[in-house]
């Protein structure tokens, strides 16, 4: 009688819900994503390494008197010119891939103890949650990442308040937290 007692009990703790991700939402999503490699300490080393080399180009070109003298000032300044497109246009991309994204579909999913299931019919699909995938939390948006990769993410405001302490307690169970 107990094992159908906790069977029912898991049951009861599926939590459906549904809702519609914005732009800002799959940005915050995508930016936080392994797949995003263009933030911190590497980002810093390839700016340094620009900087460094736009010094030895300028330098060469003011302080030398060489025959390369264009070609030093002409890669000095692409080197001075590299350093702000490092850090904006990864964001850029991210900016406009947010944008396609954010179609309007409306994601559906179940979160179980044992898994969350997404969408319904041919597309649907899973994530197993057998501390194979990973949890993420950030900007109040849970993101999960399956073993495959794919990712899936809860905004806060999709589940209120209530719900979204339970789903966050069903998943840090489940997932391995980052």
């Amino acid at each position: 009688m107990n094992e159908n007692n906790s069977t029912s009990q898991q049951k009861k703790e599926e939590i459906s819900i549904s809702y519609v991700m914005t732009q800002e939402e799959y940005y915050k999503c995508l930016y936080n994503s392994k797949s995003f490699k263009p933030k911190g300490q590497r980002l810093i080393i390839q700016s340094v390494i620009f900087v460094l080399a736009a010094g030895a180009f300028l330098y060469a070109y003011f302080f030398t008197d060489s025959q390369y003298n264009s070609y030093n000032l002409f890669f000095g300044i692409f080197c001075m010119v590299m350093i702000p497109l490092l850090w904006v246009v990864p964001r850029l991309h991210l900016r406009s891939t947010s944008k396609m994204m954010a179609d309007g579909k409306t994601i559906q999913a179940v979160i179980a103890s044992d898994e969350i299931r997404i969408g319904s019919g041919a597309g649907a699909w899973s994530i197993p949650l057998d501390n194979t995938a990973e949890l993420q939390e950030f900007d109040g948006i849970l993101m999960i990442t399956d073993a495959e990769g794919r990712g899936f993410s809860i905004p806060e405001r999709a589940a209120g308040k209530e719900n979204y302490a339970q789903i966050k307690a069903i998943l840090s169970n489940g997932t391995l937290r980052l």
